[in-house]
């Protein structure tokens, strides 16, 4: 069962911080299935592939996947770039830093 298969994977990754859920693990899933069956380059450049797409909507159980489908490249490609070192989100781990946001949304 998913569920079996998510605990399993919560007791792995043993972090308290990280809330796991359903949908979470689901977004992990449709997010390595675009990763495995594009290409870099394809993932990049937002490819749409039908075949893909299919797969993926009937797997997830959608209806229209087309929003969802690209929702989950851009996810890739973020995926990809901060694996290679391209993209970098330590900034964000500093309380100031999004206290900062907070004060000029504010004023």
């Amino acid at each position: 069962m998913v569920s079996d298969a998510t605990n399993r994977a919560k007791k792995k990754l043993n972090d308290q911080h990280f809330h796991w859920s359903f949908h979470s693990t689901r977004d992990w899933y449709a997010t390595m299935f675009i990763i495995k069956h594009l290409t870099r380059e394809q993932i990049n450049v937002a490819h749409y592939d039908a075949a893909i797409e299919d797969a993926l909507r009937k797997q997830l159980g959608h209806s229209d996947i087309r929003t969802t489908y690209m929702h989950y490249i851009r996810v890739a490609s973020l995926l990809l770039a901060t694996r290679n070192g391209e993209l970098d989100f330590s900034l964000g781990n500093s309380d100031d830093f999004w206290n900062n946001i907070a004060k000029t949304i504010t004023t």
